[in-house]
């Protein structure tokens, strides 16, 4: 299970362990049912949560190769990211297994 269904309100992914994104980029995931423990919210309070939060720890002067890497990296996913990933577990088999004939 991923956190989301868990249920976490907000899971932050760091797109440059999981996407072919650079350094220092992440992804943050908002849960459709977050924060429902407090059922005096209404939707447009989890959204200002959310900015006002978003905002307090990140930069004013936001790096555009960072972001234009993130966009570079889901699309790239999105066009190819299933093959992609099999194509790489396959050559993780096929290391593996070369490295257990080696001893």
């Amino acid at each position: 299970s991923d956190a989301l269904s868990c249920g976490a309100d907000i899971v932050v992914q760091s797109a440059h362990k999981s996407l072919s994104s650079l350094s220092q980029t992440a992804l943050m995931h908002l849960n459709t049912n977050a924060f429902s423990f407090q059922t005096d919210l209404h939707p447009e309070d989890v959204e200002s949560i959310v900015d006002d939060s978003f905002s307090a720890l990140t930069t004013t002067s936001p790096n555009s190769l960072l972001l234009a890497s993130l966009d570079a990296s889901l699309a790239e996913y999105q066009h190819s990211g299933t093959e992609t990933l099999e194509s790489l577990c396959a050559l993780a088999e096929t290391l593996k297994a070369t490295l257990k004939k080696q001893g």
